[in-house]
């Protein structure tokens, strides 16, 4: 488990950015941010862009700020906050994008904690022989397991993978733990705000990103050794974000159908076919719990899918 609140001194500092979106959740950013300057590598530079209409998350930034002013009396992290209008996580993503100073960002969310050495093993992978454009690696659940909570969007694997080609976006990595060379962002046209979060589309931001990079040429690696855990979800948010995840996936794969791109059908029919599997096992199982997850996931991927190929077919 990282260590989430121990600031220390003369730390080495990498030279890249990490990027928070962040929503009316100033205790877990607090605690995202307590993780980051705890860690074994600092980052340069730490921008987190706030959407919140209150003022909680603004002051949460500002006394973490403090606190590691206070034990360094001259700081080589600077940690920037951005107030935001515009909503959805792509939004807030572009923006700290557009902000950056450095050539690689790192960006996870405000409900993950990262482990220590987190920057440490990005830095190395973007400065070794054949650095990769772009990183993911393993999400884990945050804290104990209870009878009421549930691990949410977990990567396990240990095997290094790197990827340069067309495959299922979610094979190559996602939104709370990814780094890339900025420039590539900008190269394939950064996020798109009409999925994520916040957005019409709802979720799979992170997966569209993803594919652009691959279509463009991009290697992604899969690093084992950079960790972000995530935190654990209620059984109603769990339903909330099997819905919404299923649409954003939905609206991605009618987004690139609509555009001509075939290979999202091949990407759409894994994911059906993946929840539509799980779903048989449910009900054969009588696992009741399980049952609206897949249901609930198949059917918002049917609506986006609609959605998507009305939409968004326009852009990419």
């Amino acid at each position: 488990m990282p260590n989430q609140g121990i600031f220390e001194t003369e730390k080495p500092v990498a030279c890249l950015t990490v990027a928070i979106a962040t929503l009316d959740r100033p205790h877990e950013l607090r605690r995202c941010l307590n993780a980051l300057l705890a860690g074994e590598v600092l980052p340069a530079e730490i921008i987190v862009v706030d959407q919140s209409q209150e003022d909680a998350t603004r002051i949460a930034v500002e006394e973490c700020k403090l606190k590691w002013e206070r034990v360094n009396s001259s700081p080589k992290t600077s940690v920037v906050y951005l107030r935001q209008r515009a909503r959805g996580v792509s939004a807030s993503r572009n923006l700290a994008f557009s902000r950056a100073r450095f050539s690689v960002v790192a960006v996870t969310d405000d409900d993950c904690v990262v482990d220590q050495s987190w920057i440490c093993v990005i830095n190395q992978v973007f400065n070794g022989p054949g650095s990769p454009i772009a990183m993911g690696g393993r999400i884990l659940p945050l804290g104990e397991a209870t009878s009421d909570s549930y691990a949410v969007a977990s990567r396990t694997s240990q095997i290094p993978m790197e990827f340069s080609r067309k495959v299922a976006p979610w094979v190559a990595g996602s939104g709370g733990n990814f780094a890339v060379a900025r420039d590539w962002c900008q190269r394939v046209g950064n996020y798109d705000e009409r999925l994520g979060p916040g957005s019409p589309g709802r979720a799979a931001e992170d997966m569209d990103f993803i594919y652009k990079l691959l279509r463009a040429g991009a290697t992604i690696q899969y690093n084992p050794n950079a960790i972000v855990f995530h935190e654990r979800q209620t059984q109603s948010r769990r339903l909330e974000t099997c819905s919404s995840y299923g649409f954003g996936i939905g609206s991605f794969c009618g987004k690139w159908l609509g555009n001509g791109d075939f290979y999202a059908l091949r990407i759409l029919g894994k994911w059906s076919l993946w929840h539509a599997k799980r779903l048989l096992s449910a009900m054969v199982r009588h696992e009741n719990s399980e049952v609206p997850q897949r249901v609930l996931a198949l059917k918002g991927t049917v609506l986006g899918l609609v959605y998507g190929f009305r939409k968004l077919r326009s852009g990419s």
